[in-house]
């Protein structure tokens, strides 16, 4: 958004309301030479881009008044709103207003008929299936593999395929049954939990340790009882 002069100039300031979508989604429709843009706005994200401005600059003002501005070399967070007046450096009032424009932003171009709102959704569905191929490298230890037989090809795709619907399944009943848990939060603490397998006076058991964090949470979703502490093998 701050590399286009078409986008300052005329996108972000085109008059009209922003749609409501969802509580986190925001949407608005513009026509500016021949193009389509939806400017997408996120309160939430807003409100967050807000605090770390307003962090910087105190800690900006802070370094100024006890450090000089040599301290300032080079780091870009910080030099973006240093205006220098007359060899002296103060911080540049207009800058961090010039920002606030983008808090909360982002911008689509389409050359679809498709509502505002729908535009919004489908880029927003298209960043979560990026995100969960991402996620299945990573969180589901998926690996390439290579197949040479058009079966085995359309399996492996079934097989990802299915990985991703559980857990898209998982998330949506986790934010239904604990809106505040993160789903990644509540993944790191189950992969703490592990069990052992003992031998007492010649009698084999399954100890598990102590349910860390929200993994419970985990068992909740499933529709599952945490297991026993011990366990016959």
């Amino acid at each position: 958004m701050r590399r286009g002069k078409e986008v300052q100039e005329h996108i972000l300031t085109h008059p009209g309301r922003f749609k409501r979508v969802e509580d986190n989604l925001h949407v608005k429709s513009v026509v500016c030479e021949g193009n389509r843009y939806v400017i997408c706005y996120n309160p939430e994200e807003a409100a967050r881009d807000a605090l770390t401005r307003e962090k910087v600059l105190e800690k900006l003002e802070k370094k100024l008044r006890e450090q000089g501005p040599k301290s300032l070399i080079g780091n870009k967070a910080y030099s973006r709103y240093l205006k220098v007046d007359k060899d002296q450096f103060r911080i540049d009032p207009n800058v961090a207003r010039e920002e606030a424009r983008y808090d909360g932003k982002y911008i689509l171009r389409t050359n679809t008929a498709l509502a505002a709102e729908e535009v919004a959704l489908a880029y927003k569905q298209q960043w979560m299936v990026e995100r969960a191929f991402r996620e299945m490298k990573s969180n589901l230890e998926l690996r390439p593999m290579y197949h040479w037989t058009d079966s085995r090809i359309r399996g492996h795709i079934m097989v990802c395929f299915l990985a991703f619907y559980l857990e898209m399944i998982f998330r949506r009943r986790l934010g239904e049954i604990a809106p505040q848990a993160a789903y990644s939060s509540v993944m790191n603490d189950l992969a703490r939990m592990h069990a052992t397998k003992i031998k007492v006076n010649g009698k084999e058991a399954i100890i598990r340790n102590e349910i860390m964090g929200e993994a419970h949470l985990a068992f909740k979703v499933a529709g599952m009882q945490v297991p026993s502490r011990v366990l016959r093998a």
